[in-house]
């Protein structure tokens, strides 16, 4: 059976389900108690449209659902969705987390990938590895291959030998013609 609960802030107007849903208490202008917001995505996120005072504010469910259910949140800390699916927003799927935590959960659970281009601070591209494995088979040593591409030695001995830049499946075709 699905439970409600007052949002808090709105406890006259709107409450929330342990599912995930979110509907009028109280009756508003032209709006009947009971009637069920429809939550909009934001592509990762649903929200919805709450109002009082004839000043609207979006808020994401899972943590109206989150702060109904499973009680105030403590500061840094983030709601996270056990089973990876951001549109579950059952209070039995929501946890309150640290970032590092969630970053964690997310990476087990293949929901972030980090890796390889992907990374804000990488220097390379996966053509640019292609291009430095090329290039160290030619017989150009290490360090002549890293003042090339603007990175270090070790970097390219690290790269040329597959400690990092090891999935080579997706990596281009690139030949150097002599």
């Amino acid at each position: 059976m699905e439970q409600w609960k007052p949002v808090k802030g709105y406890e006259d107007l709107y409450e929330v389900s342990d599912l995930g849903d979110v509907r009028r208490s109280g009756g508003g202008r032209g709006t009947a108690a009971g009637r069920l917001l429809h939550p909009v995505s934001n592509g990762n996120y649903l929200k919805v449209h709450l109002s009082r005072h004839n000043k609207a504010r979006q808020v994401y469910v899972h943590h109206l659902v989150a702060e109904a259910f499973i009680g105030d949140r403590s500061a840094g800390m983030w709601v996270n969705h056990k089973d990876t699916n951001k549109l579950n927003n059952s209070a039995a799927n929501l946890e309150y987390v640290t970032p590092l935590e969630n970053t964690r959960h997310a990476i087990a659970n293949g929901r972030s990938n980090h890796a390889g281009e992907h990374n804000g601070a990488a220097k390379l591209t996966r053509a640019k590895v292609a291009q430095i494995r090329s290039l160290a088979s030619t017989g150009l040593t290490h360090g002549e291959i890293g003042r090339l591409f603007g990175v270090k030695k070790n970097t390219v001995c690290q790269i040329v030998n597959n400690k990092t830049w090891k999935d080579r499946q997706s990596e281009p075709d690139v030949r150097i013609i002599a």
